[in-house]
């Protein structure tokens, strides 16, 4: 989709009924959707030189490797209903087979990690209650926009300066380690609290694939570091258990003529595409 991005220019006014901030899956579909009532002037502003937020594609050795948006499932309707309406379902491809998670990732503070086998009892519980477009003028500096309403589409990490009745917490740490691996040519690999915060350190990032696969040799890789991104400030979202409950409420209601969009905080398939354009 890079055709549809143009330079910043002042062809356009600067009133709007509605401004949307933030060209991720969310803010697009927010956009567009009320595009197609012709008495409305929409405005989407993006700070990067793409559209797509925690989603685009990387080319090395003749091969387009998705750096955020990976994987899809018929599951999820929404994207899929996004996909049909592009014709872009004949282009799937199918990953089939998984590895087993081998340890549970959120356990409180001070305890010590317990093995899947031994809590695996608990599954069956969990289970039972578990055409139209408009232009894009890319990033305009120090210049105002007039609004009746505006959407905020953006990540939960980020820096909001805005003066919105919002409700006060304080920070939250999330500390654990997950890793896969599958038989193939390519391995897709995620890691969690910043143990490799410089993707060029080679050595660093072989060493650590070599406790994995200590057989296997590494040709080479792609990364992107998404925790130091100053547009998403981290990966998708994956709250605690009672996060949802005590917060999600506050995030989802609109502010006055503000209304806070994303997949961070989606009713459902939370921090994926699919809850971005839901």
């Amino acid at each position: 989709m890079p055709s549809a991005i143009f330079p910043a220019d002042d062809s356009y006014g600067h009133n709007y009924d509605v401004i949307v901030i933030g060209s991720g899956f969310c803010g697009l579909v927010a956009a567009r959707n009320l595009a197609l009532n012709r008495d409305l002037q929409v405005l989407l502003l993006e700070a990067r030189d793409r559209i797509g937020g925690r989603t685009w594609t990387a080319k090395a050795w003749g091969e387009d490797f998705e750096m955020g948006g990976t994987y899809v499932h018929w599951h999820q309707p929404h994207f899929y209903a996004e996909m049909h309406r592009h014709g872009l379902e004949k282009h799937l491809k199918t990953s089939a087979g998984m590895a087993d998670m081998e340890f549970v990732l959120n356990k409180p503070n001070g305890s010590s990690v317990q093995r899947i086998d031994d809590v695996s009892g608990y599954n069956a519980r969990l289970v039972s209650v578990a055409e139209q477009f408009f232009g894009i003028d890319g990033m305009t500096p120090r210049q105002t926009c007039r609004k009746k309403t505006q959407i905020f589409s953006f990540p939960i990490q980020i820096h909001l300066e805005a003066h919105l009745p919002l409700t006060q917490h304080g920070g939250m740490r999330y500390v654990g380690t997950q890793y896969t691996n599958q038989v193939g040519a390519y391995a897709m690999m995620f890691g969690h609290s910043g143990k490799l915060q410089d993707p060029t350190n080679h050595q660093e990032v072989i060493t650590e694939f070599k406790k994995l696969q200590p057989e296997r040799k590494m040709r080479g890789y792609v990364a992107h570091t998404w925790s130091t991104d100053p547009f998403a400030k981290g990966t998708w979202f994956a709250a605690a258990p009672g996060w949802a409950t005590k917060n999600l409420k506050a995030l989802q209601e609109p502010h006055g003529r503000v209304f806070m969009a994303s997949a961070d905080w989606a009713q459902g398939w939370r921090g994926f595409i699919d809850g971005a354009i839901g």
